[in-house]
């Protein structure tokens, strides 16, 4: 699973690595855990086998136990599909436990200062 939430433009500089990941493991079966407003731009991707969709700027902006209940659910489905490694690209979780909870393995990623250099 790649997490990498923040805008298009941040999603855009990241699938560069998404190529790497696919030629490198091609069978691997990659997910993408992103903000509903940069969904479109991996909507259709053949290396992508699932687009993971939260808005996390609703969920900020209307704190109520509807919000925390979507939230939970959204964790649980994310736990429930057991991934082998997550790569964050913004180290948005974070404490290791947080990290584990998606996968047994989380690297953490600064994609720009990667592409960057």
């Amino acid at each position: 699973m790649i997490i990498k939430l923040g805008s298009i433009g941040d999603v855009v500089h990241t699938l560069p690595a998404l190529a790497d990941l696919k030629e490198s493991f091609p069978e691997a079966e990659i997910d993408w855990l992103v903000e509903s407003k940069a969904r479109v731009i991996l909507n259709g991707n053949p290396w992508l086998h699932d687009v993971v969709e939260i808005d996390t700027h609703k969920w900020r902006r209307s704190w109520s136990l509807q919000t925390l209940a979507e939230m939970r659910r959204t964790a649980s489905s994310l736990r429930g599909r057991r991934y082998d490694v997550a790569l964050d690209g913004r180290c948005l979780m974070v404490t290791p436990g947080e990290r584990a909870a998606f996968a047994p393995f989380t690297i953490v990623v600064n994609w720009m200062k990667s592409i960057g250099n």
